[in-house]
This record gives structure tokens, sequence and C-alpha cells, in this order.
């Protein structure tokens, strides 16, 4: 499973490579569109369009038998029973489509989480580096290897209570760095990204486990006899700036995905 996920991970890096000089806000549209157009033909080729057109029909016929037969309890009744039964033979027409695309959407976004979901620090900027530790450890068989390019900017902070060391550093250029954060003189690495652009991070390194690695793509879990939970870089999120909200590129994704699906069911035929 690690093969697979980190094979992905370098597919994903050749598809959105060419879009990392262009503003994030741009990319999210695109591949919004994109997915929305996508997932309309996923939907039309694995539902049955033909039982999606009969029941939206029938449905449509019940709510006009409703505006009709106002006051007419009895009928009205019988005409809302119509309508949830359509309305949930409509919803399990939906199932099959939603299950095929249920495990390429969450990898599509996943991955795309990793490249447009956090902000990494620019050069000069500082970083946080926190190491959690799942059992007590001395605090003086615990050190940072920096490479070149990184600096420490203050003393570690050790926190014998909450098991955790916390570093403050900052970046000289930007680049991909791998520190060492050793303990008891064995190391364990975690990769920190500085760019001005957008470019793949990853937040958190934590122990072995399938959804540690399909959550934080790109690398590898840490081994399940290690002394460390995790290792942490504080990367705050991205969001953008529209009049006055800021949301989540998700919620973009998820608008924009929608508005274009709708827009393009008439010129893909699709019923939904």
């Amino acid at each position: 499973m690690s093969n697979l996920l980190a094979l992905l991970t370098r597919a994903f890096d050749f598809l959105l490579g060419p879009f990392e000089s262009l503003p994030p806000l741009l990319t999210v549209v695109v591949f919004s569109c994109l997915a929305g157009a996508g997932l309309l033909l996923v939907f039309r080729f694995t539902s049955d369009q033909k039982g999606i057109r009969r029941v939206k029909d029938r449905m449509a016929a019940h709510l006009l038998e409703l505006r009709l037969f106002q006051d007419h309890p009895g009928v009205m009744l019988r005409a809302q029973g119509r309508l949830l039964r359509a309305t949930l033979r409509y919803s399990g027409y939906s199932l099959k489509p939603l299950a095929v695309m249920l495990v390429p959407v969450t990898v599509f976004l996943v991955q795309l989480d990793a490249r447009l979901g956090w902000l990494p620090p620019k050069p000069q900027e500082p970083i946080l580096l926190k190491a959690r530790f799942n059992r007590v450890v001395p605090l003086d068989q615990v050190s940072l290897v920096l490479p070149d390019g990184l600096v420490l900017t203050a003393p570690p902070v050790r926190l014998p209570a909450e098991k955790e060391a916390v570093w403050q550093l900052k970046a000289e250029r930007a680049g991909f760095f791998m520190v060492q954060v050793s303990v008891a003189g064995t190391s364990f690495p975690k990769q920190i990204t500085v760019a001005t652009r957008p470019a793949r991070v990853s937040p958190a390194r934590g122990r072995a486990g399938f959804w540690q690695e399909f959550l934080h793509p790109g690398e590898p879990p840490l081994p399940e006899d290690a002394p460390l939970a995790s290792v942490e870089v504080n990367h705050r999120r991205r969001r953008f700036g529209l009049g006055p909200f800021k949301p989540d590129w998700l919620v973009v994704f998820f608008v924009v995905s929608l508005v274009s699906g709708f827009a393009l069911k008439g010129v893909l035929r699709t019923e939904v």
C-alpha cells in the first residue's frame, strides 16, 4: 500500500507541476471545473439515466398534484406519500455513482489539499517544529540536526509533562529541507518545505498506519517502535480573500464544481 500511495503522490506531482506558477485561486477554479465535468460524466455512465428521468417526471407530477388539490386532504396525503416514495427512489439511483466516485474523489482531494490547503513558510519566516513522544524520553537524549539553509532562532523548549519538544527555526532560502530529530542516537527525518508559491507540504509525520500515509502523502510513516508519536510543522491553512469572506480552498472547490456540473449537465446530456 505504501508503494501505491507513493506512486499516486508522484503522479500528482507531475500533474500539478505546471500549475505551481499560477495563482492558487485560479488553480482551484480550473480543477474544480474539471472535476465538475468529470464527475458529471461518471454519473452519466454509471447511473440509470432513463430511470432518473422517469422518477423526476413523477416527482414533478406529484408536486403539481399537491398544488391542484390543496382543498382535498385525502388526495394531498396520498400525493405526499407518492412523492416521498419517488424521492427515495430518486436518491437510490444516486447510490451507485456515489459509490464509484467516493474513492477517486477522496484521493484527489487529499492530494490537492497537500498542495493547495497549506501555506508553506517563506524564507525568513518563523517555523515551529514540534516532536511528540509516545513515552517518557530523557530530554538530554533529544536533539535536532539541521541541514544547510535552516537555522535555529531560539533555544529549544522541552515540555516533559506533555512529552513534547519544540524548536523555532527559519529558512535562509526557499527549498525542500530534511531535518533530523535524534532520539537516543536514532535519527528520524522530517521534511520542511519553504516556498513563495504553492508547493506540496507535509504538516505532520506520524506513526505507521493506513490513514497516516493516506492523509499525509509524500512522507513515509514513523516506525511502529519509534519513541516518537509524531513530528509536526506549524503550517497555516490557506484561505482566499473573497470580499468579506475568507473560505478554505475546499469550500471554493465544492461550490465551483457544483456550479460547473449543473451548468454542463445539458451540454453533457446528463440527468441528475
